[in-house]
């Protein structure tokens, strides 16, 4: 399922981030957006934060 999807894809990110893989962060969160966007899912905005923390752009998806 999507949702369930994009949780892990989140999950993922925050790992990536951890260890220091900002990039790799940043693409796991980005197709996490992707998700919850479509879905029009409240964690959208959560990731959002996320991609913000890094001090990236994030875009309009």
């Amino acid at each position: 399922m999507p949702a369930e999807e994009a949780g892990t894809l989140v999950r993922i990110g925050d790992t990536h981030r951890a260890t220091g893989d900002h990039e790799a962060a940043r693409a796991a969160w980005h197709s996490a957006l992707t998700l919850f966007t479509e879905l029009a899912h409240p964690d959208a905005e959560r990731v959002r934060a996320r991609l913000d923390e890094l001090g990236e752009p994030h875009g309009d998806a």
